[in-house]
């Protein structure tokens, strides 16, 4: 009877590592999810980042266009203008 009891608490003990083990492992589980769910939010604010910027890069290519290609020919940058002099 003493050995029987021995090994039932045994297998006992053996359940309760097991469940433990579940356990550390859910909760791991969860801080990985976690931790992908922040990854995602990351991601999603740097593709909205991406599309304004996006938007206001055609915007601006659409106001250039604009702009007639006499007044490009007038334009001039300074350093362009002071390599045209002569100073480097």
């Amino acid at each position: 009877m003493e050995r029987f009891s021995r090994e039932i608490q045994k297998q006992s003990d053996y359940i309760n590592d097991l469940k433990q083990r579940v356990s550390q492992s859910e909760q791991y589980a969860d801080h990985l999810r976690d931790g992908r769910y922040a990854e995602e939010l990351k991601v999603q604010e740097a593709n909205k980042r991406i599309f304004e910027l996006q938007r206001t890069n055609q915007q601006l290519e659409r106001l250039v266009k604009l702009i007639p290609p006499k007044c490009w020919k007038n334009c001039k940058s300074p350093a362009g203008a002071e390599r045209k002099r002569g100073n480097p």
